[in-house]
Parts: C-alpha cells; structure tokens; sequence
C-alpha cells in the first residue's frame, strides 16, 4: 500500500567488496493471501480465472557493484496447494541489473514491450520448471506498474503456459553478489482479483 509520497515502507544497505559469488544476499518482500482482511483470493489461484493481477512500485537504489532488483511470481501445476515439485514457471521482471545478463544455459529468445516497458526475455527449462527472465532494457525504477496478466498472456503465446497453472505468489527481490549501496521502497502493492 502506498503510504504518502515521503514516507518509506522498507528501506535496506549493503556493504560488501566481495561476496562469494556462489551466493547472493537477498533480500524478499512476499505478497501471498494472507486471511479475512486480505482483499486477494487464496493463492494460488488459477491464472485463466484472474481478472487482475498487477504490481503497483515506486523503487528506488543507489549502488555499485553487482545486484539485481526484480519482481517474479511463481506459477504452479496445482490450485490445491504448492511446493517445489508443483513448480511449472519461475517468473522474473528484471527491473534493474547490475549484474550482467543470465549464464550460458540460457536462450535468448526476443525483444517485447509489455506494461509499457521493453524487455529482453530469456528462456530455460529444467527438470523443476520452466524459467522466464524479463529483463529491462532500460532500469524500470520510481513509480511504476507491473502487469502479471500481460506477461503470463505473452507466456501462453509461446505456449511456456496455459493458464491453467496457479499464481503461487509474488515478491519483489533484491540480490547483491559484491559492491555496497541503499534501496528504498515507497509503495509496494500487489493486486489480485477474480
């Protein structure tokens, strides 16, 4: 929820020359049905059945070395409950990279403009899931909006998903692998509905 333009809902630092680059600190806000006063559906929640599913942000970071500011979501085989081995997508939304772009197990696949911003997409599958990383072409910091229904219908068009899957979940994440810096979160709110 948006709670003023000069108020702050999470801010976080880092300071660290050289992470191990086998890991990564990350930091995770999760956005999940929570219960009566929540107003999303219980998740998951098949995506064909949504009528909405967005990300309203204003984000933003300075720093140097190596990080990455995303959004994702996991969309799962069943609506009855989720794990590891329910996974069928992984969903990233690159909005700021500092890190370079992913290894050699993925494929590039083209160039799209979705919720009005353009992404480079990368593909890979594994024996968990098939995993999508939109990355921004430009940094999609400040105040701005994800459309999770416009990516999963990208998603269908390339026949990586249904519909029929479950949005599990959705968080914003941040990972740092070396360097030092400060983000701020003004509005974080996630939307979902029937």
């Amino acid at each position: 929820a948006n709670s003023g333009s000069d108020s702050v809902m999470a801010r976080w630092t880092w300071d660290d020359p050289a992470i191990d680059y086998r890991w990564d600190a990350s930091v995770r806000i999760f956005a999940e049905s929570a219960g009566a006063e929540n107003t999303m559906p219980a998740l998951p929640e098949r995506v064909n059945a949504l009528s909405r599913a967005a990300v309203g942000y204003d984000i933003s970071a300075t720093r140097t070395g190596r990080d990455q500011l995303s959004i994702g979501w996991w969309n799962v085989y069943s609506t009855g409950g989720w794990g590891p081995d329910s996974v069928a997508q992984t969903v990233s939304v690159v909005l700021d990279d500092h890190a370079g772009p992913p290894d050699g197990t993925w494929t590039h696949v083209e160039r799209v403009t979705l919720s009005g911003q353009t992404f480079d997409v990368y593909h890979q599958t594994d024996r968990i899931a098939t995993h999508l990383e939109f990355r921004a072409v430009t940094p999609a910091l400040g105040e701005r909006g994800i459309d999770i229904l416009a990516f999963s219908s990208y998603m269908k068009t390339k026949g990586w998903m249904t519909g029929e899957e479950g949005l599990a979940f959705v968080q914003l994440r941040h990972r740092a692998w070396e360097g030092a810096g400060e983000v701020v979160v003004r509005e974080w709110q996630v939307d979902v509905r029937r």
